[in-house]
């Protein structure tokens, strides 16, 4: 999460409102292209839990001033506290895992069908976390922007 709005948090609350048994959140002290930014989610784990409605949350912070970890890497070392968060709330092996920017979030009824009839992908006992068969990816005409875009007329 960076500096997305409340009412974004609230919309995908809404959406998957009872779907998650667990929620973690990574905040940054930098954007992606390194520019400072305060950290303002932290004291809001309570309020996070009421809007999804579930007690296992957690808002880790990630703080990373090396400049040189950039791009993809600085991504990537921010995805890790997301998976030390899974481990810290107790997932295991047959869990699903949604790996997504706030603002990418997938459907209920997706969602729910997934809960429901299962992804043949997904079963750990047959693919034992093999990336190659366990990673499904979800495809959608998404809209992007960055600050780095914006143009004064």
């Amino acid at each position: 999460i960076a500096d997305e709005p409340w009412e974004l948090m609230e919309v995908v609350a809404t959406e998957t409102r009872g779907i998650y048994a667990g929620v973690v959140l990574v905040e940054s002290n930098r954007t992606q292209n390194r520019t400072p930014r305060r950290l303002r989610w932290l004291q809001h784990t309570k309020h996070v839990q009421q809007l999804f409605r579930v007690d296992n949350v957690q808002i880790r912070s990630f703080v990373q001033e090396n400049q040189k970890v950039r791009d993809l890497v600085f991504e990537h070392q921010q995805r890790q506290e997301i998976l030390k968060g899974w481990k810290a709330l107790g997932m295991r092996p047959n869990d699903i895992g949604l790996l997504a920017d706030l603002d990418e979030t997938l459907t209920r009824d997706f969602l729910r069908a997934i809960q429901v009839c299962g992804v043949p992908q997904f079963q750990y006992e047959k693919y034992k976390c093999h990336y190659q068969n366990v990673k499904e990816h979800a495809l959608s005409r998404a809209f992007e922007s960055s600050p780095e875009c914006t143009l004064e007329f």
